[in-house]
């Protein structure tokens, strides 16, 4: 991680029926002396049938950072092997929600945590337990796929690439016009331009991908108001003003419906990309 970059993480929780739902972000910043990692949490009310979080009450939530694999340096004092939670502090939560900020001292490849030392590249992402076993967590990893992805070698050379790529893939009307757009997963980010392909990394993304199993990509002219003609990249999801917000944050600055924006409408959140 470079000096003074941010990560910031989609934090997400897996209900009891299976389903993912956001509740909060974490930013882990390199920082002049070491790092820190700003937390947000919200969304923690318990599951039907379970008592509520009442105003009155406070209570604290256990954060770790995860460490992919064995630090060597720290192996005989207890340092981190693959896998492994590193428990960095307690986030006080109260009506709902909570927000902290942790700081290790250390240096841009390195920091450490309770006297010991970790490589910074080591770090996998947050995790967030309450004592009842309810659980958040974000990942500053990309997503495995299934080794079916898009290969640029699939294409069969065409003058056009658009029109190529809609001979490869599934062709959506997600708005209710003329318009088109096909269906793509983070595997198939090879098909645009390179500095793009790192969205592959937006924890954004990620979490709507995860949600719907789907995302867009189409050749635009309205979106965004200027009359250009531009290729958008969209995210499901459904709208709401402070969703719009993380959307923002992301680098998402669109969103559009089938008809008339309106809170808890299903549509995109879309951005400008090229392939």
């Amino acid at each position: 991680m470079n000096l003074y970059e941010k990560k910031i993480v989609y934090l997400h929780r897996t209900k009891g029926d299976g389903t993912v739902e956001n509740c909060g972000f974490a930013s882990f910043q390199c920082i002049p002396g070491g790092y820190k990692l700003a937390v947000q949490l919200r969304s923690l009310q318990r599951t039907a049938g379970e008592m509520k979080i009442s105003e009155e009450i406070k209570e604290e939530v256990s954060v770790y950072l995860g460490m992919a694999e064995e630090d060597r340096d720290n192996t005989a004092a207890g340092g981190a092997i693959a896998g492994r939670q590193i428990e960095i502090g307690k986030l006080s939560v109260r009506c709902s929600s909570g927000n902290g900020m942790f700081r290790f001292p250390g240096n841009q490849d390195e920091i450490r945590i309770n006297n010991n030392r970790y490589a910074v590249s080591k770090a996998t992402g947050i995790r967030i337990i309450r004592h009842d076993g309810w659980e958040a967590a974000g990942s500053f990893g990309q997503e495995k796929t299934d080794g079916d992805g898009f290969c640029k070698e699939d294409l069969i050379l065409m003058p056009d690439k658009w029109e190529q790529l809609k001979k490869q893939y599934e062709i959506l009307h997600p708005f209710g016009d003329e318009r088109e757009f096909i269906s793509i997963r983070p595997a198939d980010f090879v098909i645009m331009t390179q500095q793009y392909q790192k969205l592959v990394h937006n924890s954004f993304l990620l979490h709507g991908y995860f949600n719907y199993r789907h995302l867009i990509l189409g050749r635009d002219t309205g979106s965004f108001g200027n009359g250009d003609i531009c290729f958008c990249l969209g995210v499901p999801g459904v709208f709401y003003e402070r969703e719009k917000m993380v959307a923002i944050m992301f680098g998402f600055e669109g969103f559009e419906t089938e008809g008339k924006v309106e809170d808890g409408k299903f549509g995109y959140y879309l951005r400008k990309v090229e392939i």
